[in-house]
C-alpha cells in the first residue's frame, strides 16, 4: 500500500478520531471520545456541505478547529524520521515538524469535501485505566466492498489524548512515512525532503500542537 492511498484513507476517516477540546480528558475513555467527536464533525459537514463544496477554503477552518489541535506533531515527527530526528539540528527539526503538519493538514482538507459518510463501528478497547498509551479499533463499511479496519494509536500528553499514529488495514502511516523518508535523506539529504515537503503543501495553515 503506498503513501498516496493511505494519507487518503487517512483524509476520509481522521474526523472519527481527533477530540475537540470539550472532550479532550483523560476521565474520558478514549473510544468515547473517538464517537464524540465523529459525530460532532459530521454534523459539521453535513449542515455546510453547501458552503463547503462553494467554499473548500472553509475545510481548513474545519481541521483547524477540530482536527489540528489533538495531533501530537512533535511525537509524530520524531516517530517518522526515526534515527534521523537524533542526527538532526534543533532547526531542522522545527522546520520538518512543520512542513509535516503542513502536508498532512493539506491531505485532510483536501479530501474531507467528498466525505459522505460511512458506517463506524467501535470496537471494544482494552486498557488500563492508568495507561499513557491507547489504541481504538474501528471498521469503515464502505457502500459497496468489505469493511476496511482502522486502529488509532493516542497517548495521553499533558493531560489530553493526542493522536500519533493511525493503522489502516495493519499499515501505519508513520511506517509509511517513515519508509519514504529514510530513502529520500538518504539519496539527497534531509534539508531537500523538507524543501519537498514545503513544496507539496505550499498554503499556509495555523499552527498547531
Amino acid at each position: 500500500m503506498n503513501v498516496g492511498f493511505l494519507a487518503s484513507v487517512l483524509a476520509l476517516v481522521s474526523i472519527c478520531v481527533f477530540p475537540t477540546s470539550a472532550f479532550c480528558t483523560p476521565k474520558l475513555p478514549p473510544q468515547d471520545v473517538v464517537k464524540s467527536t465523529a459525530d460532532q464533525v459530521l454534523r459539521v459537514l453535513e449542515a455546510e456541505q453547501q458552503e463547503l463544496r462553494a467554499h473548500p477554503e472553509r475545510l481548513y477552518d474545519v481541521v483547524n478547529e477540530y482536527i489540528l489541535p489533538n495531533f501530537s506533531f512533535p511525537a509524530m515527527s520524531r516517530l517518522v524520521l526515526g534515527r534521523h530526528w537524533r542526527s538532526a539540528t534543533d532547526q531542522q527539526r522545527a522546520q520538518f515538524t512543520e512542513a509535516f503538519r503542513s502536508l498532512l493538514v493539506r491531505t485532510y482538507a483536501d479530501s474531507l469535501i467528498d466525505y459522505t459518510g460511512v458506517p463506524i463501528r467501535y470496537l471494544p478497547v482494552h486498557m488500563d485505566e492508568k495507561a499513557k498509551d491507547a489504541t481504538v479499533h474501528t471498521e469503515i463499511q464502505p457502500a459497496t466492498g468489505s469493511a476496511v479496519t482502522i486502529s488509532y494509536r493516542l497517548r495521553l500528553i499533558s493531560e489530553e489524548w493526542k493522536v500519533i499514529d493511525v493503522v489502516v488495514e495493519g499499515v501505519s502511516l508513520i511506517t509509511n512515512y517513515r519508509t519514504e523518508f529514510s530513502a529520500e535523506i538518504s539519496q539527497t539529504g534531509l534539508d531537500s525532503l523538507i524543501r519537498n515537503l514545503e513544496n507539496r503543501a505550499p498554503s499556509p495553515v495555523p499552527k498547531g500542537n
